[in-house]
């Protein structure tokens, strides 16, 4: 079993895997590109210059079938902040889009709802950069 890197730790408590993820947050680095539409995804980056091309991609192309254009670029050095308005609506569309997607219903068994309304109620009340 592989060690998980600090990036990596502080990856996974900023987003912790659950049933509205496609994945827990892959890859190493200290840069996140953080897709929100649909499925989460969070992808690790060494460097701000690979995060920033990723994300650019993403941005252009769609991070998936489900996309709203919802992505972002973390560093994962700075302090978490959370819009707790940003929070709820980003957890309200997650869970319309999980409803009445067919393939996020099959893909998630019908969990992926309730798992991103969960997740955006954990951000608006806990504190950023704290335990969730």
């Amino acid at each position: 079993m592989s060690r998980r890197t600090t990036w990596q730790v502080e990856a996974d408590r900023r987003w912790p895997d659950a049933m509205d993820m496609v994945d827990p947050a892959y890859g190493n680095g200290r840069w996140a590109t953080v897709a929100w539409c649909a499925g989460l995804t969070v992808h690790l980056h060494q460097t701000r210059r690979g995060a920033e091309s990723s994300l650019a991609a993403i941005d252009g192309y769609a991070c998936g079938h489900g996309c709203w254009r919802d992505h972002e670029l973390v560093d994962l050095a700075q302090p978490e902040e959370r819009d707790p308005e940003m929070e709820r609506a980003r957890g309200e569309r997650r869970a319309l889009h999980a409803r009445t997607c067919r393939v996020c219903a099959y893909v998630y068994s019908g969990k992926a709802p309730e798992a991103a309304l969960e997740r955006s109620k954990a951000r608006e009340i806990s504190p950023a950069g704290g335990a969730a």
